[in-house]
């Protein structure tokens, strides 16, 4: 570190022109130290407020900060879904003995499905709606095959070997995960590359959200010992190659901001 030998007060001012050349330069700084919250207080004075967009849900919202928070817009799960493969039933203290599948619930879109009765169970896969009327899965390990149907393929009788079953039972509820108008993400929060937050916003079907825009960087190096980095050659006496200038260009790339490289300012 720079050691000096000598009190700013034991030195005699000089002037800040430097038209006057070096014999009359400042042996210390003319300006005064500012504290951190100074400094910060003083960007925050100065810096344009940030414009804020309208930016759609996709790969190019990565790197944004949100200007406003985010409500579902839908419930997740948006149906009552099974957690396990098993039976959906009507869960009462009579639900252990044997039942008749009536039909078998999938996990997959558009199917219409019917209204389980008393007395009658329907096999379900994991992640598939729930029938109307039923309330309750029992899991596949709590049953026993009984019958099967002519062509042996589906399951025509199966034996609940429990009567603990209780409504709700191995069923995840509409907004169990989220509810729809709840607040996902808040202004200020940003949507980054590793954090889940693109994943999140898509989930409960957010189309646009407002961000603020994203500054441009500008990236420069000054010296006149400075040279490129890629320059052949080897170096002269007293040349530094710039490792800084590709370094933070790289950096603030990465980070997903639009960057422009200004190259090497001269001191003169």
């Amino acid at each position: 570190m720079p050691k000096a030998h000598t009190a700013a007060s034991d030195r005699p001012q000089q002037s800040n022109d430097p038209s006057l050349g070096p014999t009359r330069r400042h042996r210390s700084s003319p300006y005064p130290m500012l504290s951190v919250d100074e400094a910060l207080e003083l960007i925050s004075t100065h810096v344009p407020k940030p414009h804020i967009i309208k930016h759609a849900v996709n790969k190019s919202v990565v790197g944004h900060v949100l200007a406003a928070d985010v409500k579902a817009a839908e419930s997740v799960p948006a149906f009552r879904a099974s957690i396990v493969d098993g039976y959906a039933v009507i869960a009462s203290p009579a639900t252990k003995g044997t039942f008749p599948v009536v039909f078998a619930s999938h996990a997959h879109a558009g199917a219409e499905i019917p209204e389980l009765k008393q007395n009658q169970i329907a096999r379900i896969t994991t992640g598939a709606p729930l029938p109307p009327g039923a309330n309750a899965v029992v899991m596949v390990e709590d049953t026993v095959l009984q019958g099967m149907t002519e062509d042996g393929k589906e399951e025509a009788a199966v034996e609940i070997l429990t009567g603990e079953v209780v409504p709700g039972e191995n069923v995840r509820e509409v907004g169990s995960d989220v509810e729809a108008g709840s607040i996902v993400m808040s202004r200020g929060e940003g949507i980054t590359v590793t954090g889940g937050e693109f994943g999140l916003l898509a989930s409960v079907g957010t189309k646009e959200v407002e961000v603020y825009r994203r500054p441009v960087v500008g990236v420069l190096s000054t010296g006149d010992e400075i040279v490129q980095h890629d320059r052949p050659g080897g170096l002269q006496l007293g040349e530094v190659r710039d490792t800084n200038r590709p370094t933070l260009l790289t950096a603030v790339e990465g980070a997903g901001f639009e960057v422009i490289d200004l190259g090497i300012a001269s001191d003169k």
